[in-house]
């Protein structure tokens, strides 16, 4: 009776638990009928946690808590602009502002001239690079270069791609290479 002449095989398994291991599996059955049979218990106490008493301290101390000094003083000064910037005829006058609270020798310790004296000079390219960290150039250098390694090692498989497939000078190829230089653009 061979695989391929039609005829049928059959097997026949059987398993059994081995003969040392039948008293435990019978003692954990029993067990577990006898739970399975005892009616639930439901549970009677708090589900919940009440606080400690370094929580309720910290609750208490956060119920406490008060605005700082700083921000009392920057609201009454707001205030204040408020108030007397209103009293002169329903308009805020921003030269008004100052006055309050900063007179021109204190401007002074900060190196400063008189208001009108104070300018700026325009930002261009001629004159950012005095602005710029000297290490800048040299770490996008260092970027560009990298970038440029990688892109001739795309290349290189690229053009390998090409060839492998026949296609190596074909316009495909040049728009596969004009497309990464575009994406390179150093």
């Amino acid at each position: 009776m061979g695989l391929f002449d039609g005829g049928q095989a059959s097997s026949t398994t059987s398993s059994s638990v081995a003969p040392w291991a039948q008293p435990y599996i019978g003692s954990l059955l029993e067990r577990g009928a006898a739970l399975a049979d005892r009616p639930y218990a439901s549970y009677d106490q708090p589900r919940i946690a009440g606080f400690s008493p370094l929580q309720l301290q910290a609750q208490q101390a956060a119920a406490g808590m008060q605005v700082s000094p700083q921000t009392q003083l920057a609201s009454s000064f707001a205030e204040q602009l408020a108030q007397r910037g209103t009293g002169l005829g329903g308009t805020y006058s921003p030269l008004y502002a100052p006055t309050l609270y900063t007179q021109a020798p204190q401007l002074r310790q900060y190196q400063m001239g008189p208001a009108q004296q104070v300018g700026t000079q325009s930002y261009t390219g001629q004159n950012v690079s005095q602005f710029m960290s000297p290490y800048m150039q040299n770490v996008v250098d260092i970027q560009q270069r990298e970038a440029q390694r990688q892109a001739d090692i795309a290349g290189t498989q690229r053009a390998g791609q090409a060839v492998r497939s026949g296609a190596f000078g074909g316009s495909r190829a040049g728009l596969m290479e004009a497309e990464a230089a575009r994406n390179l653009a150093l």
